[in-house]
């Protein structure tokens, strides 16, 4: 979670799966985003960071939000 540009609150969240098929974990994952719907049990963990740079923009290279942090 960060804000973006506009100062809005911008969520950026993964999800990873795992399941045992025929003695192998298979393990899918990718961004949980509005309209995504589970069937499995889905826990989130929110950490605060009180005086953060981190915020969030529209990355042109691939046409997708992301984090932007600032130079070291």
């Amino acid at each position: 979670m960060a804000t973006n540009e506009d100062r809005d609150l911008e969520v950026h969240a993964h999800l990873s799966a795992s399941t045992v098929i025929q003695d192998q974990i298979i393990t899918l994952g990718g961004h949980l985003t509005s309209g995504i719907i589970t069937s499995i049990k889905v826990v989130v963990v929110i950490g605060v960071i009180e005086e953060s740079n981190i915020k969030v923009g529209l990355d042109p290279r691939i046409n997708q939000t992301d984090i932007k942090l600032p130079p070291p």
